[in-house]
């Protein structure tokens, strides 16, 4: 039984060459050899042909959003990291987002949470795109709040999701006003903790736009999962049936 990738396999038996008849090298030993060759070649043959490399190791539940695993889990594994396992069905994918020596905490939006179940067929992957890795992760609706009057009503129509490349996290959202929208001043939604990685240092500023009028604003950071946009001007950025788009990128 092959010891890779689990261990470096030790040999006891050795041919010393130039004069094998002095000591000949085991059947167990050749077929060790063999048996940690094909390892070695699976485990190549995955990663260069879909770039996910197996995990031998047992990782158990800990929560919806983490997962237990051996000793020197921040060697191996980096923020933005690819997770795939199967919790009895088909694949769960994850980014990892803060790693601990034995705790990997993991974000996919809406679309994937760890059950208290045993947890098969896992692998990593830090390439740029890996075979079944979904091009983004879908948000909830957020909690909608404003700096100045408050929503009589929320808004409406509304896409959000988030998408990882390495540490940087690309978070997208857009919404239709409602036709009595009634907020003011900075408009802010606050998402659910437990589907985005969270803001870590509140410098993060990115863009946001009124596609109804043309105005132009700003995103930017409020709390570890909340972010405000407003006009560039300062200004409310959508009122009344108006649609808006924004999009801020920050980094774990």
């Amino acid at each position: 039984m092959a010891e890779f990738p689990g261990a470096v396999k030790t040999w006891v038996d050795l041919i010393d060459w130039p004069d094998p008849s002095a000591s000949r090298a085991s059947s167990s030993d050749i077929n060790s050899a063999y048996a940690e060759i094909t390892a070695i070649e699976s485990v190549l043959l995955s990663f260069f042909s879909g770039g996910w490399m197996p995990v031998s190791d047992t990782w158990t539940y800990a929560s919806a959003q983490t997962v237990n695993v051996p000793s020197g889990a921040a060697s191996i594994y980096g923020k933005g990291t690819k997770i795939r396992f199967k919790q009895g069905g088909a694949y769960k994918y994850f980014n990892s987002t803060v790693i601990a020596n034995t705790l990997l905490t993991l974000r996919a939006g809406n679309a994937y949470s760890v059950d208290n179940a045993a947890i098969t067929d896992i692998a990593y992957s830090n390439a740029l795109v890996a075979p079944g890795f979904p091009s983004y992760f879908s948000l909830s609706i957020p909690t909608w709040s404003a700096s100045g009057n408050p929503f009589t009503n929320n808004p409406g129509t509304y896409l959000g999701n988030f998408k990882m490349i390495g540490n940087a996290v690309i978070l997208t959202f857009s919404a239709i006003a409602n036709a009595t929208s009634g907020a003011t001043g900075t408009i802010i939604a606050t998402f659910a903790t437990a589907e985005i990685p969270a803001v870590t240092d509140g410098t993060e500023i990115g863009l946001s736009m009124n596609y109804s009028t043309g105005f132009s604003g700003t995103t930017y950071f409020i709390t570890t999962s909340a972010f405000g946009v407003r006009r560039s001007d300062g200004g409310t950025l959508f009122t009344n049936s108006e649609g808006f788009r924004a999009t801020v990128t920050y980094y774990l």
